[in-house]
């Protein structure tokens, strides 16, 4: 077990080098990480002010890394954005239907239209989930993700009601991506990548100044553009599943830039934050052979979590490794939330 131990904590300035390294090679399409040093400072600055609640709720970020213990060899990034209607307008495309008929002519014709939208501005978002290709598709990454639910769970008053999350749109490896050269780049007059990359880096004034207002007829676009409408990118795949098993669901609404799919749940129903528990600690030991095996959460705004197995005793309270009670800086008398993942 001790192989496979990681912790998931927030992000800070040490964790600098390898969140820059992941915005130089991730490629276009993921925004959180742009690859701009300047920005990526200010970003784990807001982390550590979000943490330290030395802001108001709405204005935090929550950003964790996910690392072995005790080597600290980074695997994977994922966070929480408490307001994404905070600072700017959240736009994004409603997919709809309008449906024409001639009597006459017997002729029913149903086409898919897009509006411009904001109606999701005091809604929270998971943002910046990536993780390290050998381990994407497996327990780690699953971890990673309901970690910041388990999170959410904990502190409810901090975030909205609802919960978004924008996958990945298609794009190729050349950052080319089908919807935007379709649509897009005859209102910006720029390439996705640099489109993409300025919603972060400048604000979303641009936007606002230049996105078309009126419905767009879908079946005006070329093929290759409205096959990919609400799909995800291959690499996004993973991330999708094991959202939409915690209850997020296609809320017909795409990225503007990619088209790519907006899952969308009422936080109180999310699995995780419906099925997990807190408990006292009531005693550490040497180790736990056999036991349920859980996401475990220190429920300190700075947050320690990690998987372990657990007992609980006769009056309910948990029973933990010595290791594992070191891992989540806790000790006897302590609470602990905690879900239950079973076999992995």
């Amino acid at each position: 077990m001790e192989n496979e131990l990681f912790v998931i904590r927030p992000i800070n300035a040490g964790d600098f080098d390898w969140l820059n390294n992941i915005a130089e090679n991730a490629g276009p399409g993921l925004t959180s990480w742009p690859n701009n040093r300047e920005f990526i400072a200010k970003r784990v600055a807001l982390v550590e002010k979000s943490i330290s609640e030395q802001i108001n709720p709405e204005q935090r970020l929550y950003i964790f890394v996910q690392e072995y213990w005790p080597s600290k060899d980074r695997i994977g990034v994922c966070g929480i954005q408490a307001n994404v209607g905070y600072h700017d307008l959240f736009y994004n495309y409603q997919v709809s239907h309008v449906v024409q008929t001639c009597k006459e002519l017997d002729i029913l014709v149903d086409h898919k239209v897009i509006n411009l939208v904001n109606n999701f501005q005091t809604s929270s978002e998971l943002v910046s989930f990536w993780i390290e290709p050998e381990f994407r598709g497996k327990k780690f990454a699953k971890n990673l993700s309901i970690s910041r639910l388990l999170y959410m769970a904990q502190f409810p008053n901090w975030f909205g009601e609802q919960v978004l999350a924008e996958i990945r749109g298609v794009c190729d490896e050349d950052g080319t991506s089908p919807f935007w050269d379709a649509l897009g780049q005859h209102f910006f007059a720029m390439d996705f990548a640099t489109a993409d990359s300025l919603t972060l880096g400048r604000g979303k004034q641009y936007i606002q100044d230049l996105i078309p207002r009126e419905p767009i007829y879908l079946d005006l676009l070329p093929a290759a553009a409205q096959a990919v409408v609400g799909k995800e990118h291959p690499s996004s795949t993973p991330a999708r599943k094991i959202l939409e098993a915690q209850g997020f669901h296609y809320s017909n609404h795409i990225d503007i830039f990619d088209a790519g799919p907006l899952l969308s749940a009422d936080l109180n129903t999310i699995k995780t934050v419906v099925e997990s528990k807190v408990c006292k600690v009531g005693e550490c030991k040497s180790k736990i052979s056999a036991g349920a095996k859980a996401l475990l959460f220190n429920t300190q705004a700075d947050a320690r979590m990690t998987v372990a197995p657990i007992e609980l005793t006769g009056n309910g309270e948990l029973v933990l490794s010595d290791i594992i009670a070191q891992v989540l800086r806790v000790d006897v008398g302590d609470e602990v939330r905690y879900v239950l993942i079973g076999d992995e």
